[in-house]
């Protein structure tokens, strides 16, 4: 474990995560800021992966405003990911932009949360992340809506057996329900999709 020692007050400790004690290995590019190390700060069984960051690009004030900067946000928040991604361990992930004065605030929020920690770890040991992009052809998903729904067979029959006025407005009321219809059946694949992955 690696530990940071700071000549000034003007560096801050940028948390990607946790992991259990310090053992694991760490990426070797830098992190969020061009040239900042990735490091651990420990506690106990526990160590944070951080960077050490200067304060004045990372202060809460000028973070919030950064955050709307895409120019700015988009290399550090791959960055972040990047990072995550590279720890050979489970690792507990936090969210972008957490931020701690000093080494001393790290190994505070270490102790503090350590059960929550502990756990969130146990529960990601031996496993992987996997993650699943489901795309839906909206016109295939509104043509089997326009197949297969009672609802929206009904309309149709009525729509053909109108004027023309009145048939453009059922055909504006069976566009809403196809639409309406479609989210739902997406919506439902989703729901099913996650259920039997996980």
């Amino acid at each position: 474990m690696q530990t940071i020692v700071q000549d000034s007050e003007a560096l801050g400790y940028y948390v990607y995560g946790v992991i259990a004690g310090p053992g694991a290995d760490l990426p070797a590019g830098p992190g969020v800021e061009p040239g900042a190390p990735v490091v651990c700060v420990g506690e106990g069984d526990l160590a944070a992966v951080v960077s050490p960051v200067p304060l004045e690009r990372f202060d809460p004030e000028q973070l919030e405003a950064r955050l709307s900067d895409l120019a700015w946000l988009e290399p550090r928040a791959r960055a972040h990911q990047a990072v995550l991604s590279g720890i050979s361990a489970p690792v507990a992930p936090l969210r972008f932009g957490t931020i701690f004065c000093d080494e001393a605030g790290v190994r505070a929020m270490l102790r503090a949360n350590g059960a929550i920690f502990r756990s969130a770890l146990a529960r990601l040991t031996g496993r992987r992340e996997w993650g699943v992009k489901i795309v839906a052809d909206a016109q295939q998903v509104a043509d089997y809506v326009a197949a297969s729904s009672e609802r929206v067979i009904g309309l149709m029959a009525q729509r053909a057996r109108m004027s023309s006025g009145a048939a453009y407005l059922i055909q504006k009321k069976l566009d809403m329900l196809i639409l309406e219809e479609s989210r739902r059946l997406a919506e439902g694949c989703v729901r099913e999709s996650h259920t039997r992955l996980a």
